[in-house]
């Protein structure tokens, strides 16, 4: 039995292997011997202690670890079944087990295996921990024990990874952002143009007609027939000789998923923000709604617009997106399956392609037909991964029998059958049609044929352009936008904030100045107080906050409540989340999420000087809230209106029909106060009180030698454990430090203030006493710190 145990809670990990772009022997090997390792000690500690198997608690910690230890094991292979490798920053902005259980219908085969597994493990766990012994002495000693499985989960190199991505959440959580626009100068030095933070009324002129087609996963890395023993796209092959080629087109952060890469080459802004919900929320929450993007300069060109997509509009809200950038008619799942023949041919996801080209070819003539100019935009979907959907319609690939590159084969054949159309009909002579991959493929069936991300290119090509050829400028999807309506003939008078136009002469931007953490950092800024408004403030609006089944009014802007893209209840706000909208001292909302309830204490004291409008249950609401608002963990749904570190009040929630809202008959008054009632200069204080500091500190002052000695500090997003010492003129600056593995336990911990470059110490032993302290930084010098005025008799 304990053999059969140890086979069945390793077979994710070996499955993860197999999914894995690079096959690191080294990883496979450490990771397996802190699995086995950890399962057997824990076999072990249910040993130890009175026979009372049931009931005794070094057997029910064991299991309780065991089945912690299965549900990571399901928590990797999800990671390496949609991407690849393993926890990183895409896996947690993206991916969840919400994003297969939501899209089940795609997965099942997936959702199932896990659920067989995790049912397995939990059976095997209960009869091994059950008739454990212990042969040696040493293992009846839990503490032996519990020192042996630290060291064990050490050896996992992906719970280091998970460990390191939490602890670089919570630094990000405890940093105040600066509130102001980067100065046109800066701007240019990045790469960014400052024109478009004032755009002038729009005006545009038409051009030629577009047909613009998103490739789902389909990069340029299918044409190397060498790597994938065939040739995978032949006619696209041919269609090049003809086409305007951009060959080294990248992928960059905010763009490698669909509705970032849609938003992307259509506004030339990446989806980044500073308050940044799942990728796949950002546009629900009413994210980019004053950005001049390509289908708002085509409307004022006069263009009619179309788009057709297989999959629902309603995910990641790419209806709302493109109805409210000026798409005339957005087709997606819901219209077109009542247009199909058999309306059981479809996938998880959506339509198969050979049923999408077909209507999109109606649309096609019917556009044509109008004799004004229009855009056509198609999203296709038979190439999603992980195995790719191909069309019945299509002959396989002959070179091997593997599914998404069966997909990957269909796609060409049924690209080039509709350009062919195209190219036969007489509205073609005016017509430029685009082909560009939405984002690089992901995780998939044919994972072991790709290359380093290094060596990987988005396809770009532009058919009946004028011009043909390579072009070989180093861009992103930001630029697809610019340059389609430079090629299109349309004249206009809007910038694009991080696009450029790839034909324009002048030396082209550097990969690393297009991947510099400040140009990324600018972006989200402008994006998020700039590209992002709500035309009315708190106060003009009727009502601060109205709740309706799956959407919230903040100031009278509609935001579609989503989780992982898919929709959310209003019910759950004020249950398992809370909605956090932050607004300006003038009462505009600037930003606005959904957030587990689990995360609100963190990000509440990130924006602790920022005024917010909260909707959440008041057991979620930080200790120090509740306390001050005397409030009980039962009381329930809460609407909070304040700023964290000054004051804030509750908000009746009133019944309006099938609604609910809060508002007040002094509103204008509440939001004065607020805005007046921030107390900068109580900072290391209101740490303490926000925190709920433990029992003893950890943080000492030694008076008799001036020493400062820092259990852990956070300095610009990285721990540190050091000693501080002062010279005669009272400058304390650091006598030895070291870097410390993992995040502290608490979030009660001296930091290096990122604004003021203050260091702060909320919870500090001086003596016999307990204190809190705040040393300012000494200007013109690093890491040094003088005591704040009044603080000097330490």
């Amino acid at each position: 039995m304990p053999t059969l145990f140890y086979v069945v809670l390793a077979v994710p990990l070996f499955f993860s292997y197999a999914f894995s772009y690079e096959k690191n022997n080294v990883w496979i090997a450490s990771s397996l011997a802190s699995l086995l390792l950890c399962a057997w000690l824990l076999r072990c500690l249910a040993a130890t202690g009175p026979a009372v198997a049931a009931t005794r608690g070094p057997c029910l910690c064991a299991r309780g670890g065991l089945i912690l230890l299965a549900l990571f094991q399901i928590l990797r292979l999800l990671s390496f079944y949609f991407q690849g490798s393993g926890f990183n920053n895409s896996f947690f902005y993206h991916f969840e087990f919400t994003t297969a259980l939501a899209a089940w219908r795609a997965y099942v085969p997936l959702v199932l295996g896990c659920a067989l597994y995790l049912g397995a493990s939990l059976a095997l766990t209960w009869r091994v921990t059950a008739s454990a012994t212990a042969a040696r002495p040493w293992f009846r000693s839990r503490l032996v024990l519990l020192a042996a499985l630290t060291a064990a989960l050490c050896l996992d190199p992906d719970l280091r990874g998970f460990a390191s991505y939490e602890a670089q959440l919570g630094q990000a959580a405890l940093r105040e952002p600066d509130l102001s626009l980067p100065a046109a100068q800066e701007l240019l030095a990045q790469r960014l143009d400052p024109a478009a933070l004032s755009p002038p009324p729009l005006a545009a002129s038409p051009g030629k007609n577009l047909v613009l087609i998103y490739l789902e996963s389909l990069e340029a890395t299918y044409f190397d027939q060498d790597r994938f023993g065939g040739d995978l796209l032949p006619h696209l092959r041919q269609w090049q000789s003809e086409a305007l080629r951009f060959t080294d087109l990248l992928q960059a952060d905010g763009t490698g998923f669909t509705m970032g890469g849609i938003v992307a080459s259509q506004c030339g802004t990446p989806l980044l923000f500073e308050v940044m919900p799942n990728g796949n929320d950002l546009l629900n929450n009413g994210m980019l709604n004053r950005v001049a993007c390509l289908g708002d300069i085509l409307a004022a060109a006069g263009y009619q617009q179309t788009f057709l997509g297989g999959a629902s509009l309603d995910f990641a809200g790419k209806g709302r997106f493109l109805e409210q950038h000026h798409y005339d008619a957005v087709l997606g799942r819901e219209a077109l399956q009542e247009r199909l023949v058999d309306t059981d041919y479809q996938t998880g996801w959506g339509l198969y392609d050979d049923s999408l080209f077909g209507f999109a070819w109606d649309e096609f003539e019917q556009l044509a037909a109008t004799g004004e100019p229009f855009n056509l935009t198609l999203l296709t979907l038979d190439t999603h991964h992980p195995e790719g959907h191909p069309s019945r319609s299509c002959a396989p690939f002959p070179a091997t029998d593997n599914s998404i590159l069966n997909a990957v084969y269909c796609s060409d054949q049924l690209l080039n059958d509709f350009l062919e159309r195209l190219r036969a009909h007489p509205a073609w002579n005016n017509t430029v049609v685009a082909l560009v991959s939405d984002h690089y493929a992901m995780r998939n069936d044919a994972q072991f044929y790709y290359p380093p991300f290094e060596e990987r290119r988005l396809l770009f090509m532009l058919l009946n352009a004028g011009i043909s050829g390579e072009n070989a400028r180093t861009g992103t999807l930001m630029d697809l936008a610019p340059t389609l309506l430079d090629v299109l003939g349309v004249r206009h008078n809007q910038a694009f904030l991080a696009g450029g136009d790839l034909l324009r002469d002048g030396a082209a931007p550097s990969w690393e100045e297009l991947t510099a953490l400040a140009r990324a950092r600018s972006i989200q800024q402008v994006n998020s107080r700039f590209f992002t408004t709500h035309e009315q403030s708190l106060c003009q609006s009727g009502a601060m906050l109205r709740l309706g089944p799956q959407t919230a009014q903040v100031a009278g802007q509609t935001l579609y409540l989503s989780e992982e893209g898919q929709p959310l209840p209003s019910a759950a706000l004020g249950d398992t989340h809370a909605l956090l909208a932050l607004w300006d001292d003038a009462g505009f909302p600037q930003n606005s999420l959904v957030v587990p309830a689990a995360e609100l204490p963190n990000l509440l004291y990130r924006y602790r000087q920022r005024n917010f409008l909260l909707l959440a249950s008041a057991a979620a609401l930080p200790e120090y809230m509740r306390e001050r608002l005397d409030l009980s963990s039962e009381a329930g749904p809460q609407v909070v209106l304040g700023v964290l570190q000054g004051d804030f009040v509750t908000l009746p929630l009133y019944q309006d029909g099938e609604d609910e809202l809060a508002t007040s008959p002094v509103c204008d008054r509440l939001v004065n106060t607020i805005v007046n009632s921030v107390d900068e200069r109580e900072e290391p204080r209101f740490f303490e009180q926000y925190c709920q500091l433990a029992a003893a500190p950890r943080d000492r002052l030694d008076t008799s030698t001036n020493r400062l000695y820092l259990s852990a500090v956070l300095y610009q997003g990285s721990w540190f454990e050091a000693e501080l010492g002062s010279d005669a003129a009272g400058i304390y600056r650091p006598v030895q430090y070291a870097p410390l593995a993992a995040e502290p336990p608490s979030q009660c911990y001296a930091h290096v203030d990122d604004e003021t470059g203050a260091l702060i110490i909320p919870d500090l032993q001086v003596d016999e006493q307990r204190k809190s302290l705040r040393l300012m930084s000494v200007p013109g010098e690093e890491l040094s710190f003088t005591l704040e005025a009044g603080q000097g008799g330490l």
